[in-house]
């Protein structure tokens, strides 16, 4: 049986602020759109077949490598870019 006490809280991965569930992004609907912005930064930043870790992709485009990785845990960056 589950109570309240049991139930874990999730923060958004960019504001912290506490979420009953955490969503599939990470992060809540106040920062989808930043994130998305921040996303497309990183994307465009790619060429096909580059080869790069999250820190270069960091240090090039300004975006916070813990975002850079938690995108590429979701899938949404791989190296078939």
């Amino acid at each position: 049986m589950n109570s309240s006490a049991d139930r874990k809280l999730n923060k958004c991965d960019i504001c912290n602020i506490l979420l009953a569930e955490k969503p599939p992004s990470g992060v809540c609907s106040a920062c989808f759109d930043y994130d998305q912005e921040l996303f497309d930064r990183v994307k465009k930043s790619l060429k096909y077949g580059e080869r790069v870790t999250a820190e270069d992709l960091a240090q090039r485009t300004g975006v916070d490598s813990k975002h850079i990785k938690r995108w590429t845990r979701l899938g949404r960056l791989s190296g078939d870019h």
